[in-house]
């Protein structure tokens, strides 16, 4: 039919609404732009590329569900294991002077192992695993055999994976190089402490160098600021001081206060038992004499303060900084004294000052077992800062011939640097984003993510004096 034909075919049904639609199909039908019919959306039947004639299909769908009984309950509770696995049955017939032939690829498709490639007439393109074929021969069909095929859906084998934990690994380092930093001082100390209160007065002196250098971290207005901050809304999201970008907001008593009151109260008890460990520490150092058990106590104060320190920062960031301060810790010289008295002195500061230092360097790396890397740029910076930490210490341990210390070090160093590698591995990397005009962050964040609720990441990274204004140039994610 030509597509004149069909005008006029329209034309004269035009007074009946049936005839429209008919001829409107037929129109439709003409430029190619009807409705698919049945058969035109059948498809040859196939397996593993032999092709066979369907008169049936049946299939088996469903989810899988474990049903649990109790006594005196009418009713059960139906456990959804998952999607039960799709069972498809196919009953056709191969026809033809080679239907031999046929039927003989079709058995060596049906024998081959692993799953293979199913097209079902409206199902389409399936992988299955072939459980039974079944062909049937009559003398009264000669060159056509019927045959019966049963599927299962198969997926890819896969087997489950092994991971490591690698925070548990990082403290477990952290708890051995603990007890070889605390054996390692003990073995130091108790001969030194048999020389007498001076011993005993230099450790003091010792601790009091590192006590104040542990308050001034601790008090630093950057923890209560990183508390204040991680106040959920926009008082969190800006400190209290503007109202998303819209202004100064009003000064009222909201749950937003109260939630501020709490947080500096929360920092306050944090940074009094922080306090209070230090002067438990200090009367521990005073307190030192040849009794192993005023040594170990001394050792288990310095790693309490280190516990105190990170459970009162804000969060691991503040805690690595914090502690990365207290692991330079560097007692002043001593005068040169080759007397015996002046060596046991000597002796004391330096283990001194080694547990503390070690102390803070194992701490600072548990706290980055818990720190969140925002790039894999940020993973593998703070991977360099743990390293040059314990590199130090690693390198002071084999100078000493500590070789305990040493081992359980450099393990710990092994922890750390899977630990970060393994989680930024994951992370995108840090690309310089440029624009030759500042355009909004919501923008930004569609055109680089095609995600538009990531610009408040572009924000923080950006820092942009308002964010309908970004910077032409700053560093963001890549992905």
């Amino acid at each position: 039919m030509s597509f004149q034909d069909v005008l006029n075919g329209v034309q004269q049904a035009a007074g009946a609404v049936s005839g429209v639609m008919s001829a409107a199909n037929q129109l439709l039908d003409a430029l190619g732009l009807g409705a698919p019919s049945y058969q035109d959306q059948l498809r040859p039947a196939s397996y593993r590329g032999v092709p066979f004639i369907v008169l049936a299909a049946d299939g088996k769908f469903g989810r899988r569900n474990a049903l649990h009984e109790y006594p005196n309950r009418d009713t059960v509770w139906v456990e959804d294991m998952g999607r039960a696995a799709r069972q498809i049955s196919l009953i056709g017939f191969l026809v033809g002077d080679d239907v031999i032939q046929q039927r003989d690829q079709l058995i060596a498709a049906a024998e081959s192992k692993d799953m293979g490639e199913l097209v079902h007439p409206t199902l389409g393109t399936l992988y299955v695993s072939l459980d039974t074929l079944r062909v049937t021969e009559k003398w009264d069909s000669a060159r056509v055999f019927e045959i019966a095929l049963a599927f299962t859906e198969s997926g890819l084998r896969e087997f489950p994976s092994d991971t490591t934990d690698t925070t548990a690994d990082v403290d477990g380092a952290a708890a051995a190089g603990g007890l070889a930093a605390v054996a390692d001082f003990m073995h130091q100390v108790a001969d030194a402490v048999k020389q007498g209160i001076a011993i005993v007065q230099q450790v003091v002196n010792t601790v009091t160098k590192w006590v104040g250098i542990v308050k001034n971290v601790i008090n630093a207005a950057r923890n209560l600021y990183n508390a204040i901050a991680g106040i959920p809304g926009y008082f969190g999201r800006f400190h209290g001081l503007l109202d998303s970008y819209s202004g100064p907001v009003p000064r009222t008593p909201t749950a937003t206060a109260v939630a501020v009151r709490q947080a500096i109260a929360a920092g306050t008890q944090q940074r009094d038992v922080v306090v209070s460990s230090l002067g438990s520490m200090s009367a521990a150092a005073g307190a030192l004499s040849s009794d192993p058990g005023t040594i170990n106590a001394f050792a288990a104060s310095v790693q309490a303060v280190v516990v105190n320190v990170l459970a009162a920062c804000a969060n691991p960031a503040d805690a690595i900084s914090a502690l990365t301060q207290m692991a330079q810790f560097t007692p002043p010289a001593l005068p040169q004294d080759t007397s015996q008295i002046g060596t046991a002195m000597a002796a004391a500061q330096s283990a001194t000052a080694a547990l503390l230092r070690r102390s803070a360097v194992i701490g600072a790396c548990q706290a980055s077992a818990r720190y969140l890397p925002t790039s894999y740029d940020d993973a593998v910076a703070m991977r360099a800062q743990m390293c040059a930490l314990l590199d130090g210490e690693i390198q002071f341990a084999a100078d000493a011939g500590q070789d305990e210390t040493y081992q359980a070090l450099r393990s710990l160093r092994a922890a750390v640097v899977a630990d970060l590698t393994a989680r930024g591995g994951k992370l995108s990397r840090v690309t310089t984003v440029t624009t030759p005009t500042p355009v909004p962050a919501l923008l930004l964040a569609l055109r680089l993510y095609r995600d538009p609720t990531r610009a408040d990441e572009l924000i923080r990274q950006a820092s942009p004096i308002h964010p309908a204004f970004m910077p032409t140039s700053f560093k963001a994610l890549a992905q």
